[in-house]
């Protein structure tokens, strides 16, 4: 089982690049058709 606080930081690098990727799904879902 992976540790926890290795999950939190791959989810913490991980967070600005996920928000963006969320935002764009939202504006422009044709992009990930």
């Amino acid at each position: 089982m992976t540790n926890l606080i290795e999950i939190t930081k791959i989810l913490t690098e991980n967070d600005a690049e996920a928000v963006g990727n969320i935002t764009l799904l939202v504006e422009q879902p044709e992009k990930f058709v």
